[in-house]
Order: structure tokens, then sequence, then C-alpha cells
């Protein structure tokens, strides 16, 4: 019976209390601190994306031949350098996190008539790039709700007149 006071006194000490509460919501804070950082990550990439796709668009605007409606000339010897402008592979590395790939930039050619402008065919370019992002915990809902789950595409266009040379 002498080990009666002891649990007695142990069971209405508080002096431990604050400890248990912090252990108890230290996982939580870790997690979500976790899922700000790498959202962050991908708005960031998004961002990166969306500037990237807007400087290819004015760069194509400004080298596409001026009278490509005119010719019937093509955009499609541009697509690599299109590419590497949105990648901002300039360095020789890519400008996006880890959770982000950009899969592919293509471009499309519109003649668009009665613009009220001096041409009677304006060339419109419009530059594409596909993004796919793995959002955070993408692994956790891959194996939950299937492989595709994790995983969101997004489409970035932008479209600009060409001016030519």
């Amino acid at each position: 019976m002498a080990f009666h006071p002891l649990i007695r006194r142990f069971v209405t000490d508080r002096s431990g209390a604050a400890l248990v509460e912090f252990a108890l919501a230290l996982p939580l804070m870790i997690l979500v601190s976790f899922i700000s950082i790498d959202g962050l990550r991908l708005m960031w990439s998004y961002q990166a994306a969306t500037a990237g796709v807007h400087e290819a668009t004015r760069y194509l605007a400004r080298v596409a031949p001026g009278d490509i409606c005119e010719t019937g000339g093509t955009l499609t010897s541009f697509d690599a350098t299109l590419f590497t402008i949105v990648d901002g592979a300039g360095s020789g590395q890519s400008v996006f996190s880890r959770d982000a790939e950009l899969m592919g930039v293509t471009t499309s050619l519109a003649c668009v008539t009665d613009a009220g402008l001096r041409q009677a065919r304006v060339p419109v370019v419009t530059v594409s790039a596909d993004l796919q992002m793995f959002l955070p915990l993408h692994q956790v809902f891959s194996r939950l709700a299937g492989p595709n789950a994790g995983i969101f595409t997004a489409r970035i266009e932008e479209q600009a007149r060409v001016y030519g040379l």
C-alpha cells in the first residue's frame, strides 16, 4: 500500500500536461506545414509556366513572318525554342519544382479577317503549354483512389498578333 499515494499524486499532477498536448499537436503542425510549403511550390510552378507562356508568345509574335497568312507558312519550326523558353531551360535547368512537369508546348495560327486593321487578314498566334502537377500527398491519394488521383493537368494559353520582323 505504499504505492497508493504515489499513484494518486501521479494521477492528479498536471505539470506535464503541456508536453503531452504538444506531443499530440506536433504531427498535425508538421503535416499542415508540409502541405502549405508543397502547395506554395505548386503555385510558384504554375506562375512560372504562365510567365513562360507569356514570354514565348511575345517571342513568337516578333519572329514569325508578318505575311504568314498570305504565304501559308507554319509555326512548327519554333516548337523547340518555345519549349525552352517556357521551361526556363536557358541555363540548362528547368524552373519548375520536382512536383511539376512541363508536358509540351504547342502553337496554332489563326488568320483573322475584318479586324478593323490595315491588313485584310491579321495573323494571330496561340501558344499553349500543358503542365502536369502532382498535388501534395499525391502518393497517398494514388494508393487510395487510383493512379491518377493526385495528378492535376493545367493548360495555359495566350494569344498575340504577329508583327513579324
